[in-house]
């Protein structure tokens, strides 16, 4: 049996999760100094920027790891049986990170607007809870790591969808 190390992939999702990480810090310290400050439609519009920015640099990365990704892996391992899987991974999550980006972008500019119990209930919720409610439901339907690698996108997906409408309302809500 040939063992898949799995920090070799984490690497290399790294140079697109890292500026990720750093724009929702980021949109969080604006969202908090321009909440201090009363400038919501300054807010809505760095909301808008960021996600665009957000969105752009993730697409952009994740467009130059997909074209290079055998080549990527192949700097960090020489098993030919596990560059052809984690190049397989790869074209599975690399397409859906914008999502991630999402979810990083407006969990940060919400915890700027004070609430820092919504972005942490739905990561639990959607990042961990559904994400081994979902293995455990695929797992009994095959030992395909495809189908098992595709709960990341999904959770991905449904926590960034919940982070953008809470964040939606507590922009609304605090902007009254």
């Amino acid at each position: 049996m040939i063992a898949f190390k799995w920090w070799e992939h984490v690497t290399i999702e790294s140079f697109i999760y890292l500026p990720i990480l750093s724009m929702g810090q980021t949109m969080m310290v604006f969202t908090g100094q321009n909440f201090g400050a009363g400038k919501f439609d300054r807010i809505r519009e760095g909301a808008r920027k960021g996600l665009i920015l957000g969105i752009g640099i993730t697409l952009l990365l994740t467009g130059i790891c997909l074209i290079f990704r055998e080549s990527l892996i192949w700097v960090l391992l020489k098993d030919e049986r596990i560059v052809r899987i984690g190049a397989g991974i790869m074209g599975i999550t690399l397409p859906f990170y914008f999502l991630y980006a999402i979810l990083e972008i407006t969990g940060g500019i919400t915890r700027g607007l004070s609430n820092t119990i919504g972005p942490m209930r739905n990561s639990i919720l959607f990042l961990s809870g559904s994400r081994i409610l979902l293995i455990l439901l695929w797992a009994q339907k095959g030992n395909d790591i495809n189908r098992l690698v595709l709960v990341y996108p999904v959770t991905w997906g449904l926590c960034a969808f919940f982070n953008y409408r809470l964040m939606k309302k507590e922009l609304k809500r605090r902007s009254k």
